[in-house]
């Protein structure tokens, strides 16, 4: 498929034509885009048959830690139960002084911010790249204070963020660098795998993810951090390693259980072809929407290979234009492909009611109030991550959509923005003018 199929006459569907898609597309929220076997089948009964559920007795979580570190090539992994908890355990590895800040990215899933607030640190945002919606040393180095402790940049939609380098800025500046590296499982460029920069990384294994369980999460941490992490998960108890219970941090229970276990490894045995099935699909849209005008699709760098939880499109005009932002969303859905815009929506998590109001419900001011000078959130605090969610649209990705799956995506895609123009057009009153 190239570009020139992609020109056609026909009416789209906004404007009364056919939809590209009579059927809908495989998703990763059921089987249809996952896949799920008779392995999966086998090792959820034989955990069943021993009758060890929890990690203690139970062989599947060690199993899935040996294999994850084996896979990236590091010494050990520790696997919890959502990545939102790897998240906060890695945080709280750290044991940084209450109030401490974390320099993170607006353009995430608010998984990555509540873990900096159940912390008890407090986040400050950097601004991103216009082009991949990721931090850059630049925007990181222009948000760091004397206050703060961690960079915590993520990964976005399978993409590498420039980890080596803020691994650099970090140690530079006696700071430490965690990874959120839920979406990028095995991502990799020519500084190394996704999650093996930071002094600790993390990684999700919620349904959508390249290796799934459902709910689970893993974290890679470095030296000291990996014990710490390790008692923070299991209630502060090393748990076959202590003649007795010393506790000698507080901690939580974030242990993954064996069924979980069981799937993931099952999973990550899969991960070299769910993550083929991904890069061929997702090849079709970058080729087929190579020399179109209109949408930017997010494309690998030179050395990149990542490995695609998600399709991220841009049209740099929507940013401006709401009206006709909208408009493309209803063609797209018209035409049986459903992206979402802005990927969170079109407003970065710092102008989320939870954090304009500084957790005032339930936490009682907590995180700020351990600040001397608590940030303050305003719009225009971030302007590229303003900018690049309202002129994005976001679709997962998954192993089940195929190339001519990707080749009706493309087609939608294309044809997008002139329908929502002629659809805009059509809708005004006579005689007025944009």
């Amino acid at each position: 498929m190239n570009g020139e199929l992609l020109r056609t006459t026909e009416v789209p569907a906004l404007l009364g034509g056919e939809p590209v898609r009579a059927t809908p597309l495989p998703v990763a929220y059921d089987g249809s885009g996952r896949i799920f076997g008779p392995e999966e089948e086998d090792a959820v009964r034989d955990v069943l048959r021993r009758g060890t559920l929890t990690r203690w007795g139970g062989t599947a979580v060690d199993d899935l830690e040996r294999a994850w570190a084996e896979r990236l090539g590091v010494p050990h992994a520790l696997a919890v139960s959502s990545g939102t908890a790897a998240l906060h355990v890695a945080l709280a590895a750290l044991d940084l002084a209450p109030g401490s800040e974390v320099v993170t990215t607006p353009v995430t899933d608010m998984g990555t911010i509540i873990a900096i607030l159940q912390a008890n640190l407090v986040p400050v945002f950097a601004d991103v790249s216009p082009e991949t919606g990721m931090l850059t040393c630049e925007t990181v180095a222009a948000a760091m204070t004397a206050r703060t402790g961690a960079i915590l940049p993520v990964h976005l939609f399978g993409r590498c963020a420039d980890t080596a380098a803020l691994r650099q800025l970090a140690d530079e500046h006696g700071v430490f660098l965690v990874e959120d590296a839920s979406q990028a499982h095995f991502s990799f460029d020519r500084e190394g795998y996704a999650g093996t920069h930071g002094h600790l990384s993390c990684f999700s294994l919620q349904q959508s993810k390249v290796v799934s369980c459902g709910e689970g999460g893993i974290v890679v941490a470095e030296g000291r951090f990996h014990e710490r992490a390790e008692l923070i998960q299991n209630k502060g108890w090393l748990r076959g390693r202590q003649g007795d219970r010393a506790y000698p941090v507080v901690g939580l229970n974030y242990r993954m259980p064996e069924l979980s276990a069981a799937v993931a490894l099952c999973q990550l045995r899969r991960a070299t072809e769910i993550i083929a099935r991904r890069r061929r699909s997702y090849a079709v849209v970058v080729e087929a929407l190579r020399d179109e005008p209109g949408p930017t699709v997010a494309a690998e760098r030179p050395g990149e290979r990542a490995s695609w939880w998600a399709l991220c499109v841009r049209w740099p005009e929507l940013a401006d234009e709401p009206e006709l932002a909208a408009a493309v969303e209803k063609s797209l859905r018209a035409d049986g492909v459903p992206f979402s815009p802005g990927y969170i929506g079109t407003s970065p998590l710092y102008l989320s009611a939870a954090l304009q109001r500084r957790g005032a419900e339930g936490r009682h001011g907590l995180p700020w109030t351990l600040h001397p000078e608590p940030p303050v959130y305003r719009r225009g605090d971030c302007p590229h991550a303003e900018r690049f969610l309202k002129e994005s649209f976001v679709m997962n990705w998954n192993e089940g959509i195929t190339p001519d799956d990707a080749a009706d995506i493309a087609r939608a895609l294309a044809r997008a923005l002139p329908a929502a123009r002629a659809f805009t057009a059509s809708a005004r009153p006579a005689g007025t003018r944009r």
